[in-house]
């Protein structure tokens, strides 16, 4: 899937069992920019994930999941929420000027290597317009 992905203030949900491939997307505009859940292994690769209303990418409910080569930027909330009982692998993404990072709620597990995780957009003496 190449594609510019917006969802009219909701979120491209990532909710189909089995291996979906998702990449060298621009998903901008939404709730939140990528929701997998449930039960679901999809690979989102060298997508730009930004301006977002919420996180850039959630995973919950089980969902697993690659994040491999995305620059996941400038969301309202965090980079990457991971929820009680998922276990995503997050590897070599570009994270930065999002409210935070990576967010791993206690209850889940999930693999992180080699991001390159930016500070906070909000912090004092920084000017969130610069970015």
């Amino acid at each position: 899937m190449h594609s510019h992905w917006k969802a009219f203030r909701k979120q491209c949900v990532v909710s189909i069992q089995g291996g979906l491939l998702l990449e060298g997307c621009d998903i901008a505009g939404n709730s939140m920019g990528v929701v997998i859940g449930p039960t679901t292994d999809p690979v989102l690769r060298a997508n730009y994930i930004h301006h977002n209303r919420e996180c850039g990418v959630a995973v919950f409910a089980h969902g697993c999941g690659t994040l491999e080569d995305n620059d996941i930027a400038s969301n309202d909330d965090f980079g990457v929420r991971v929820l009680p009982g998922a276990d995503p692998v997050v590897r070599a993404n570009r994270i930065y000027g999002n409210h935070g990072a990576v967010d791993v709620d206690y209850g889940s597990l999930g693999t992180y290597e080699d991001n390159c995780a930016a500070l906070p957009r909000h912090l004092p003496g920084r000017d969130p317009n610069s970015e």
